[in-house]
């Protein structure tokens, strides 16, 4: 898919799973079943409590679009939540990382002075400077006391990371100089226990923690803790692709505004960081993120979920839930249209299914007749007496 091509039904479902976070939804604003693409496709977002409408020319055109919405989203409702993948190395395929264009995605690289070019996941300096001017979220991990005093003594172009995480035990002192030295960037400290808790009330905004009792040893914890500051907290330790969805789920009920996970040992395969690996466990980060069933009482604003939706086979259903795990659960209320002799009942449907071959509709009160559902149907309905 070029940034050139036309804008599909399909094509847009396809930039917006890659792009949006959960809760986001796109819609296609036509109900012709066999729309494929035309020179302006009419586009409306949804999210974070924002509706916006958009005329698409080209792919290129949706995924600045949709760059903009979450932006505008983001600055209304805080930051969403995103996955670090830390340890990209010489044979990683940074540029076709880069492609997949996720924007709750940051890369990072571990650099260390004494091991940098020797070991796998340490590459060396030139490298790590070079391939970070390619990556729009960047991020870096200083290991060991030389890179350390590299970073304090400034002699580091760090110009194209957001975030420098500091691994290890850091004096305060230290901590205070690197804040200031770098007002632009996240200082990111690590949390291993109560020893660290100077720093939950520490004063400078850019600073944030990384819980991570194992110290970097890829150990999953018996639980997560919450922790008691104003600073963004991000999760580490023993997180990976198999459980990464489960553990998510766990972190939510702890986490605040602004957090993260990070992982690298469940990231690598033979001590190579693993793409596919990446990928597989961006998508079960995403799963964790909408574990909760939807219903009409618990989302009575939903797009889906509480409407009514006139299926492939003739029949309107009642969207009645949204289990993440399954998708929307139809209802039948109305089975007049149907085209087939089967029994009618209760079906399980895929999210790529809405505005595909299940459109919405609307009933007007006053003939009873099933209408195609638009933002205008209530006001304009011709049936009206």
């Amino acid at each position: 898919m070029k940034d050139s091509d036309f804008v599909t039904m399909a094509t847009a479902w396809e930039v917006a799973d890659d792009l949006f976070p959960p809760g986001y939804d796109l819609r296609f604003k036509t109900d012709r079943q066999d729309a494929s693409h035309c020179a302006n496709s009419a586009i409306e977002l949804r999210g974070g409590g924002l509706t916006r409408s958009y005329d698409c020319a080209n792919v290129g055109e949706l995924k600045r679009f949709i760059k903009e919405f979450i932006a505008e989203s983001v600055a209304q409702n805080g930051p969403v939540p995103f996955i670090t993948g830390t340890g990209l190395d010489e044979q990683t395929d940074i540029d076709d990382m880069v492609r997949w264009n996720l924007l709750d995605f940051e890369m990072a690289f571990l650099y260390s002075e004494r091991h940098a070019g020797e070991a796998k996941r340490y590459p060396p300096w030139e490298f790590i400077v070079e391939q970070a001017k390619k990556i729009p979220r960047a991020a870096l991990h200083i290991c060991g006391k030389p890179a350390q005093r590299k970073l304090l003594a400034g002699e580091l172009d760090v110009s194209s990371f957001q975030r420098i995480q500091v691994n290890g035990a850091v004096k305060v002192p230290d901590v205070k100089e690197l804040c200031k030295l770098y007002p632009d960037k996240t200082i990111i400290l690590q949390y291993q226990g109560p020893g660290d808790d100077f720093f939950l009330t520490y004063e400078h905004d850019n600073l944030a923690l990384l819980v991570d009792a194992s110290g970097g040893n890829g150990i999953l914890p018996d639980g997560w803790p919450l922790l008691e500051t104003d600073h963004p907290v991000g999760f580490a330790g023993g997180l990976n692709p198999d459980n990464m969805e489960e553990q998510v789920r766990m972190i939510r009920s702890v986490a605040r505004e602004g957090w993260w996970v990070d992982l690298e040992s469940g990231l690598r395969d033979e001590e190579w960081f693993s793409s596919e690996l990446m990928r597989y466990c961006h998508r079960s980060f995403q799963r964790g993120l909408e574990f909760e069933i939807k219903t009409p009482e618990t989302h009575p604003e939903h797009d889906v979920v509480g409407k009514f939706w006139a299926g492939w086979d003739g029949i309107v259903y009642l969207c009645d839930s949204y289990d993440p795990k399954r998708g929307y659960w139809m209802t039948p209320v109305d089975v007049s249209g149907r085209r087939d002799e089967g029994e009618p009942k209760r079906r399980n449907i895929s999210e790529s299914a809405i505005a595909r071959t299940y459109y919405q509709r609307w009933k007007c009160p006053h003939c009873g007749i099933w209408l195609k559902y638009t933002h205008e149907t209530e006001d304009a309905c011709h049936h009206k007496r």
